[in-house]
């Protein structure tokens, strides 16, 4: 699962809270008989905070997962026979583009719009195991053609592996899918200060309805 889906399912997730508590705080109004019970009080401002966090999670994760997917972790060792096989896909596909040299000057380089890129010219170290492996699923627009129907998944990774190895490189390490640190520190703080409040409103409610209604003075 990825993190947009988890976003979506945590939006989900909170606007059914929002909907207990908003249930819960109807039945301590009716109990206290009073619109002022603290009780009510907070479980209404709980379900109110619950309906908009979830609204703001749910509309995110429809947004976001329309759109591409963030990144994908390289899930191939970068190991010398992994490295060895990206070698041989290299000859096979890639040379006639990107040479043998891996310097873009194959015998093929003037049949697209786009010149082949030099593959050792330090372009790729600030790009992530994850761009490099989209590009040679979906091409390039003007230049390299796609080869997801051509290589298989563990061929392109094969690749990657191998375009690190001439970059005197190994696996770069990818950003885990979800976004920047700083993203994901704030989905964890919205989510675990939602569980602490959901645990406190909600003892408050149980103790308020156990508690016996007071008569008539």
């Amino acid at each position: 699962m990825n993190a947009l889906s988890l976003q979506l399912i945590v939006g989900l997730v909170l606007l059914a809270i929002a909907a207990v508590l908003g249930l819960l705080a109807y039945r301590a109004r009716r109990v206290a008989r009073t619109a002022n019970s603290t009780t009510f009080g907070r479980a209404r401002a709980f379900a109110a905070l619950a309906f908009i966090s979830g609204v703001v999670f749910a509309i995110g994760g429809v947004i976001n997962a329309g759109g591409p997917s963030i990144t994908y972790l390289n899930p191939t060792p970068d190991t010398v026979a992994s490295v060895d096989r990206g070698a041989l896909t290299y000859d096979a596909t890639c040379a006639r583009c990107h040479g043998a040299e891996y310097r873009g000057d194959g015998p093929d380089a003037g049949t697209t719009q786009v010149t082949p890129a030099s593959l050792v010219s330090g372009h790729l170290d600030s790009h992530a195991d994850s761009d490099v492996y989209t590009w040679i699923r979906d091409g390039l627009p003007g230049g390299m053609p796609a080869f997801g129907a051509t290589l298989s998944e563990a061929q392109r990774w094969d690749l990657v592996n191998f375009l690190r190895g001439i970059n005197g490189q190994g696996p770069s390490p990818d950003v885990v899918p979800g976004g920047s640190p700083a993203g994901l520190a704030g989905f964890g703080l919205v989510g675990g200060t939602a569980v602490l409040f959901v645990g406190w409103y909600s003892a408050g409610i149980r103790r308020s309805l156990g508690r016996p209604r007071r008569g008539p003075r």
